[in-house]
């Protein structure tokens, strides 16, 4: 039996806190999209036990507008760059991923980390889905 949370919020960010998250994984030298939550994402709520989001301006977040889905070995700078694709011909788009809007804490040690994936398939490294506007 796995044990665990996954709070998950309909907010999402702006391209900007995504950029912003970037460089600093770049300046410590995290690749993969699992580096930067497990060094990065993490450390930063660990104290809080919030989502990243919840760390940041109400300037920076809003209704999700896009959901963002990728492989947690893909390296972060090709999920980026899916999101600056989006934003440069939907300028504004609020994007969720579950990196910074959820807060994963995993309670027990024999739990899968959050974003294992449950299955072998070969899934591509990045999908975008825009979400309507409606709620």
């Amino acid at each position: 039996m796995t044990t665990g949370t996954m709070m998950v919020c309909s907010q999402g960010v702006k391209l900007k806190v995504v950029e912003a998250v970037l460089d600093k994984a770049q300046g410590q030298g995290l690749v993969t999209t699992q580096d930067v939550h497990d060094m990065l994402i993490s450390p930063a709520t660990a104290d809080a036990g919030c989502a990243y989001i919840d760390t940041l301006n109400d300037s920076l977040k809003g209704p999700a507008t896009c959901i963002v889905s990728h492989a947690w070995a893909s390296p972060w700078q090709d999920t980026v760059d899916v999101m600056r694709q989006v934003e440069a011909e939907t300028p504004n788009t609020l994007f969720w991923l579950d990196l910074l809007t959820s807060c994963c804490r995993t309670l027990s040690p024999q739990a899968p980390r959050p974003g294992a994936l449950m299955c072998n398939a070969p899934l591509p490294s990045t999908i975008t889905t825009r979400l309507p506007c409606s709620v």
